[in-house]
């Protein structure tokens, strides 16, 4: 049989569809907290960075799948979903419309490329290892008490992001009198060594706790207090007189009759229970005299 001219008549359509691809990010971007946000940091060999990957979308059973290997994306195509990445914890990197936008163009037009919301990378942001410097040396002057306000003498170096600071409180502190530890400030003269107690460094250690963690011998450094002798003066002044009896003068005779000897105490500062002044006693006191006994003679 044969067909005549003009005998096929009709047409048929072929088409070529798109291979429908999807791009998922993945991998970790793991940082330590510094106390300012993060950005992404990607790197195309995945070292400590998100990574992406392409494949074929569901139903898209035949389809080509693309090669990425022609696609240069960088940290701008990435962006956190759930920022600011600043505190400890995990946080969502999803890519960009830009960034989708680069796959597809250096794909062509043979690809319809989508992106996998259900696959995100991740940052994470672990606690920075914190530790402090405890220190502090004021001298003080004996007065019976303890120097007022003394813990503002002590000082606690903080190592950690921000560089924040401890108000050191009295309850803080402990010093060591007798051999042992008290939180009771000594009074009397003495160097006694000071240190951050138990209580003192848990109040430290909840400074930005979510954040920083602390190892066992992050603590170092200690303080001294030291109580100085009290400047004291004696002025001996005044006179007194006594008939001859061919008796050696007596300290009783310094203080009969009419008598205006005194002694008076100064000091730099007010001390608790000292005496304005003194009444001389045997030993107290020498004879201006040639031999240095009590007068007899007129």
């Amino acid at each position: 049989m044969a067909f005549a001219d003009n005998a096929v008549s009709g047409a048929a359509s072929f088409t070529i569809e798109k291979s429908k691809n999807v791009v998922s990010v993945g991998g970790t971007q793991a940082e330590t907290y510094k106390g300012a946000a993060y950005d992404v940091a990607y790197k195309a060999d995945g070292t400590n960075s998100v990574t992406v990957s392409i494949a074929r979308a569901d139903g898209n059973t035949t389809g080509a799948v693309g090669n990425l290997t022609k696609v240069t994306l960088d940290s701008d195509d990435f962006t956190i979903v759930d920022g600011p990445a600043k505190n400890v914890g995990s946080y969502k990197i999803a890519l960009t419309k830009d960034g989708l936008d680069k796959i597809q163009n250096a794909l062509g037009n043979n690809y319809a490329v989508a992106v996998n919301s259900d696959a995100t990378g991740t940052l994470k942001i672990g606690p920075y290892m914190a530790s402090a410097v405890f220190s502090g040396d004021p001298v003080w002057s004996y007065n019976g008490g303890v120097k007022p306000e003394y813990w503002k003498d002590f000082t606690v170096t903080l190592d950690e992001p921000n560089n924040p600071t401890y108000d050191v409180k009295a309850t803080d502190l402990e010093f060591l009198v007798n051999r042992k530890w008290t939180s009771v400030a000594p009074v009397n003269v003495g160097t006694y060594k000071v240190r951050i107690s138990d209580q003192g460094w848990k109040n430290i250690k909840a400074l930005n706790s979510d954040n920083v963690t602390w190892s066992a011998t992050a603590s170092d450094g200690e303080g001294s207090y030291e109580v100085k002798q009290a400047k004291v003066t004696a002025t001996l002044s005044g006179q007194n007189s006594m008939v001859y009896s061919g008796n050696a003068a007596t300290t009783t005779d310094l203080y009969a009759g009419d008598s205006t000897i005194k002694v008076v105490i100064n000091s730099d500062g007010e001390i608790a229970n000292l005496p304005q002044e003194m009444t001389l006693a045997d030993g107290d006191y020498t004879w201006n005299t040639a031999d240095g006994k009590a007068p007899v003679n007129v």
